[in-house]
């Protein structure tokens, strides 16, 4: 089982501390992680992290092959999270407003070295799946923002990465578009074993997809479940863990 571990971690802005001494490992083993906690507890931080897109301040990020016993760490960790995992923010940032939602799925996948035959066929497979093959020639600029974060949400998709780190997917959707989504991050695991990692304050939509709960309070992880949790369950351990971290 590879995995992403955190060894002795702090993350500070300035001089505020986000995370200190901090310790956690990541299994990737195709399955679907969520990512639980108010706003301000560290979780896109943790996410950057993992994507290398951010650096720790002390600690160690390390990546374990351990089919291979192979540890990659420092700025070698950063190079294989830029070919190995895909961050999707929570904001609209990072569109090309005057570009066709097309033009943007394939810069990105560009960007991650995947070439435009794999890319174009995944478009195609993932546009199906979440209704919205008729966006692909807009301009991002004539979109709606739930139409925004879809075609940024295929940009990710398309990648065909071993790591996809889905920050707030559901912001912005629709009923239907959520429903979409479910059964497209649930086949994309089935069918590519694949690790997804969704951070979200939406708990009915984690509760429905993921088996492993990461609960994070004010830059420190409370506790981790191994199970999956229907959402009124999820919902009353999410208020005691909160309650206790007071």
């Amino acid at each position: 089982m590879n995995q992403i571990v955190f060894n002795n971690v702090q993350k500070k802005y300035d001089k505020k501390i986000v995370f200190d001494d901090m310790n956690l490992n990541i299994d990737l083993n195709g399955e679907i992680i969520s990512l639980l906690g108010p706003n301000g507890a560290g979780k896109t931080t943790l996410l950057k992290m993992i994507a290398g897109i951010l650096f720790c301040n002390q600690g160690e990020i390390a990546y374990y092959d351990n089919v291979s016993s192979k540890k990659i760490e420092g700025e070698k960790y950063i190079k294989w999270a830029n070919e190995n995992v895909a961050y999707l923010s929570p904001s609209e940032r990072y569109l090309s407003y005057k570009n066709t939602a097309r033009d943007n799925i394939l810069y990105y996948s560009f960007l991650k070295g995947i070439p435009k035959k794999k890319v174009i066929e995944n478009m195609d497979e993932f546009c199906s799946m979440l209704n919205c093959s008729h966006l692909l020639d807009q301009r991002i600029e004539e979109l709606s923002t739930g139409q925004k974060k879809i075609v940024k949400i295929i940009s990710i998709f398309c990648t065909d990465l071993p790591v996809l780190l889905l920050d707030e997917p559901t912001l912005g959707l629709d009923v239907d578009a959520k429903e979409n989504l479910l059964e497209c991050i649930q086949t994309l695991v089935n069918n590519t074993n694949c690790s997804v990692i969704i951070s979200s304050h939406d708990l009915d939509f984690v509760s429905k997809i993921t088996y492993k709960h990461i609960f994070i309070f004010e830059g420190k992880i409370r506790e981790i479940i191994d199970n999956k949790i229907e959402y009124n369950e999820l919902l009353e351990k999410y208020k005691e863990i909160k309650e206790d971290a007071r």
